[in-house]
């Protein structure tokens, strides 16, 4: 458990790894890999490049990022101060953490990239790489909302994605 956080970081059962894996190959059948990812994969470099997404100018004035993970989850970030005290705490919880955009699927209610989050925790822990995915949502040509899923199914339907994906 990091004591900074009070968050304790657990590996994935070996069976809810293989249904995860599993989740994330037969909507990876369905998701964009070409145009829409590239697009997606710029927009995580720009946020990575500048470290706060007000100074990208691709986020909405009223941005809010939603944690819905095995670490932080429940938590809501608010603005680009919200963003910035986000990465400090994922920093306190990982000595490397890194999300790859794989794919992206569109809904009703946004679209989710779904990708491999790679982690190395702070207190020495097991690496962890695991399909993730991120729900994004816009207003006015901006992102508004961010929302971060362990569970992919969740962040498709939040995403008004039925399957088959």
């Amino acid at each position: 458990m990091n004591p900074l956080t009070g968050v304790e970081l657990r590996t994935v059962a070996r069976q809810d790894a293989e249904s995860l894996e599993r989740q994330f190959n037969a909507a990876m059948e369905e998701a964009e890999t070409g145009a829409a990812l590239e697009a997606a994969r710029r927009i995580y470099a720009e946020f990575e490049r500048d470290g706060d997404p007000a100074a990208s100018g691709l986020v909405h004035r009223s941005f809010e990022l939603h944690c819905e993970a095995q670490f932080l989850s429940g938590e809501t970030y608010r603005g680009a101060k919200g963003y910035i005290r986000w990465r400090e705490q994922m920093e306190e919880i990982f000595e490397e953490d890194a999300f790859e955009p794989q794919g992206v699927i569109f809904g009703s209610g946004g679209f989710v990239v779904l990708g491999r989050l790679r982690v190395k925790p702070a207190d020495g822990g097991v690496e962890v790489d695991e399909p993730f995915a991120h729900r994004h949502e816009q207003k006015e040509g901006r992102l508004v909302r961010l929302t971060l899923y362990s569970d992919l199914e969740r962040a498709l339907e939040d995403a008004g994605i039925i399957p088959p994906y």
